[in-house]
């Protein structure tokens, strides 16, 4: 199919902001935005003159600017804020940080593999600038989302290239290490990367925020996470509110929902007390270097977030998206999947492609573990989507059974510092909790 010109991306872009229920946080955004002033930095920046702005995308944390220029060339503007509104309450300082990671891990990846991403053109890390937010000018590539692409026809067979394709490039980040866990930055002076404190991502930020230098340390410092957000005083109220959005999907509903989340709260203030404890206990050491590398990962690699061919659906043209990419333990990286039953709705096809990715990185990468390491990998991801995700939305069956799989799968004499908290977890987990896990697909 040829590619939609900027005006019809920029057609169906306002076709989907009137048909959301953004619009009207959308129109507060652009009020603050300056397109005039978007349009004379790229023009100085470009050397030509910048004749037409459109918004033709939007992310949780930016908007998609193509700006085209009067000898018909064009490139990309994000621009810091997007109608979801995810980090309006972070500060500037954390969101410039994030800003910077991105910015420094696309360089990366520019400079020491073959994963296509946009050139940046310019980096202005400041909110007191003509345009009145954060952006990059990119390089555009031209290409349609892998989503957008299914709903055109695109072959079952054309979507497997594309998950061998993108296999291969997670291969290459596979092979890349580093000496720490954290967030990419470049360093202009010295022109070198390094590992730093981790920024802002999907989750909140932890008391600690590294570097951290073994997986024990990083793993301690998403408990901590999850007990102090257990002392804010908005914690049962949040709790209720998600109980009451799956209470009336679930076929046993509770009878009485703030009791439930006060319960729940006391719970997991005691349980993750016990947690922490227990974790002193394990060594971690056989998952870190220099058993396994600290590698770089992107945090969101999905269909939506890769680009191909407009001519040719096989041939993935770019990968965007890397803001909240992260240094993370092999182990943590080796879960990504790429593909999901919700992209195909088809879950013998999607086993199949999940394998047949496993396959690519296991003859592509040098000490690939083995199935029974494969497994421990596995289990220690589950107890570290316990400690990682948002615990005022987590069913205590999903907590109880992710902590399980990985204490039953340690030695006896570590396995045995979790038996107070299994017991206290099975012993407390109601019908409910595990009706709503289901729900949650666990």
């Amino acid at each position: 199919m040829d590619p939609p010109s900027l005006q019809e991306l920029a057609r169906k872009q306002d076709e989907l902001v009137r048909a959301s229920d953004n619009k009207e946080n959308l129109d507060l955004v652009m009020a603050s935005r300056d397109l005039k002033g978007l349009q004379n930095v790229a023009s100085r920046v470009m050397q030509k003159t910048a004749t037409e702005v459109c918004l033709i995308g939007q992310g949780g944390f930016n908007m998609v600017f193509a700006i085209q220029f009067e000898d018909g060339s064009d490139i990309i503007a994000r621009v810091h804020g997007s109608p979801a509104l995810q980090d309006v309450n972070e500060s500037k300082e954390e969101l410039l940080l994030r800003i910077e990671s991105e910015f420094a891990t696309i360089r990366y990846l520019k400079e020491k593999t073959t994963i296509p991403v946009p050139e940046v053109l310019h980096l202005e890390l400041s909110f007191d600038n003509s345009v009145g937010a954060p952006y990059t000018l990119q390089e555009r590539i031209i290409g349609g989302r892998v989503s957008d692409m299914q709903d055109q026809g695109m072959s079952s067979d054309q979507f497997a290239e594309v998950v061998k394709q993108v296999a291969r490039y997670e291969a290459q980040l596979l092979e890349l290490s580093f000496d720490a866990i954290g967030s990419l930055m470049y360093d202009s002076v010295t022109t070198k990367f390094r590992v730093d404190k981790a920024t802002l991502s999907s989750i909140s930020l932890p008391p600690n925020r590294g570097p951290w230098n073994s997986t024990a340390d990083y793993l301690h410092s998403l408990v901590s996470l999850q007990r102090s957000d257990l002392c804010k005083g908005d914690w049962i109220e949040n709790r209720t509110k998600w109980l009451a959005d799956l209470n009336d999907m679930i076929e046993s509903p509770l009878e009485d929902i703030n009791a439930e989340a006060r319960a729940d709260h006391a719970h997991y203030t005691s349980w993750f007390t016990m947690l922490e404890e227990a974790l002193e206990q394990v060594d971690f050491s056989a998952f870190d270097p220099p058993n396994y590398p600290f590698v770089l990962v992107h945090d969101d690699l999905s269909i939506g977030n890769v680009f191909v061919d407009y001519f040719d659906p096989s041939c993935v043209r770019n990968i965007i998206d890397w803001e909240g990419s992260r240094v993370v333990p092999f182990w943590l990286a080796i879960s990504e999947q790429f593909v999901s039953y919700y992209d195909l709705y088809d879950e013998s096809l999607v086993a199949r492609l999940s394998a047949m990715r496993l396959d690519i990185l296991r003859s592509s990468i040098k000490g690939f573990p083995d199935a029974k390491t494969l497994g421990a990998m596995q289990n220690l991801v589950g107890l570290h989507t316990v400690a990682r995700v948002k615990l005022c939305n987590l069913p205590v069956a999903i907590a109880n059974e992710a902590v399980d799989n990985f204490a039953t799968g340690r030695s006896p004499d570590e396995a045995k510092h979790f038996k107070q908290m299994m017991d206290l977890g099975l012993a407390y987990v109601n019908p409910q909790s595990k009706e709503m896990a289901h729900l949650l697909g666990w």
